[in-house]
């Protein structure tokens, strides 16, 4: 599979899935052996290679670090005030001085040796149970759905985001824990929730990702609204309506009477449309957020059109464009 950047607004892929066909046999094992004997000589000579600069460079810095300290000493003794008091006090001031030059250099060499992997995010399991317990009683998440231990986050304070892992990517970071994490990842799991920032009174603290719906819908069973053909098709395409505006009055009352927060409205089943969507069994769902008089989608522009145009055969309208889905949250009303 090739994954082109215009597509998806990222850098270009080559995705292959490599299957085993069977297994290695005994001269195949000698040689893989040797291979990985031999990498793993060159990655210990490596790092003592590599340890062996920091220990010169940690010695250079002590040397000049001494040589400075000799010249604050030298001018301080050749200073004209012979006040004792004030003598004291000055060499105090180096000492201090001083202090705080190696601590800035000490601080300095720890950057340098990990700048490599500046910018990079750490992966944290999120772990909050309180949390998690209100998601789960908020969306009415089965059991079978377990979150425990597939949560992680990218953040160390509040958690913006939270993704989904599986548990083989999880038996990954906990094994990349034991070794000091020694894999630095860039990108993992799926985007499952979001913190918002919203005034409305929502008892979660979290919503839901469009990226993560497919993943976790079949395991809700609450915040669920179900919406005609006609009122899906204009929330796609006008993203915020008032509830009175629907065509389906039904619908409008039942999303006036939906507590306030994220919620997910369905395609409602029995419809009609393209052929593409007949072949396709899976619901067509959108993660909205249930405001004070209206009904939100929190679905990108670029998604809303995919909806429109290829899931429902639907190009002659326009998709209002947003400036930037970071500023998603304002929007939440």
């Amino acid at each position: 599979m090739r994954i082109v950047p215009h597509d998806q607004d990222g850098g270009a892929f080559f995705i292959a899935v490599i299957r085993k066909l069977s297994p290695l046999n005994e001269n195949q094992v000698i040689k893989v052996r040797k291979t990985e004997n031999l990498l793993l000589k060159n990655r210990t000579v490596k790092l003592q290679e590599q340890c062996q600069h920091r220990i010169v460079s940690e010695v250079l810095d002590d040397n000049k670090l001494l040589d400075e300290q000799k010249k604050l000493s030298l001018a301080n003794q050749t200073s004209k005030d012979h006040n004792l008091i004030e003598v004291q006090m000055a060499s105090d001031d180096v000492e201090y001085s001083q202090t705080e030059s190696g601590d800035r250099s000490h601080r300095t060499n720890k950057l340098d040796y990990r700048h490599r992997w500046k910018g990079i995010d750490p992966v944290l399991f999120f772990k909050d149970e309180a949390v998690i317990k209100n998601i789960v009683s908020f969306f009415g998440i089965e059991e079978s759905f377990s979150l425990e231990g597939r949560l992680v986050t990218r953040s160390t304070d509040n958690a913006r985001r939270i993704y989904y892992i599986s548990k083989s990517v999880r038996d990954i970071l906990e094994l990349n824990v034991q070794v000091g994490e020694q894999i630095k990842i860039a990108s993992l799991g799926v985007k499952m929730f979001e913190r918002h920032r919203s005034k409305d009174g929502c008892s979660c603290a979290y919503r839901l990702s469009y990226e993560g719906l497919s993943l976790l819908f079949p395991y809700m069973r609450k915040r669920i609204l179900h919406a005609s053909p006609v009122d899906f098709q204009h929330l796609l395409q006008y993203r915020t309506i008032n509830f009175a505006r629907f065509a389906d009055a039904r619908f409008g009352e039942e999303a006036a009477s939906l507590m306030p927060g994220c919620c997910v409205v369905v395609l409602r089943e029995g419809y009609q449309i393209a052929d593409s969507i007949a072949s396709d069994p899976s619901p067509i769902a959108i993660v909205c957020w249930r405001g004070k008089s209206t009904m939100n989608v929190l679905v990108s522009p670029a998604d809303r059109k995919e909806l429109l145009e290829y899931r429902f055969g639907i190009k002659a309208f326009k998709v209002e464009d947003e400036k930037s889905n970071e500023n998603i949250d304002a929007f939440i009303s």
